[in-house]
């Protein structure tokens, strides 16, 4: 089986794909939710150069952390 290596860095495009989420529910849920703030602020450049950056083995790490709460406020958002 061909894996892909792991990138070093992602974008918010990159964030996009791994989550299957779009890009405003991936900043309001995750990137500036009070929450994960000091979790954001070790993970992401927090858009300096207007341009959001992650370190990607981390955000991969942060993702499968939050799993099941992340995917309950994406259903939860659906509904209402």
């Amino acid at each position: 089986m061909h894996t892909q290596p792991c990138r070093r860095w992602w974008d918010l495009k990159r964030l996009e794909a791994e989550t299957c989420r779009k890009r405003d529910w991936l900043i309001e849920n995750i990137l500036l939710n009070p929450e994960f703030k000091e979790e954001m602020a070790e993970i992401s450049n927090g858009r300096e150069s207007g341009r959001w950056m992650f370190r990607a083995k981390e955000m991969q790490a942060f993702l499968d952390r939050h799993f099941h709460y992340l995917n309950r406020r994406a259903s939860q958002k659906t509904i209402a």
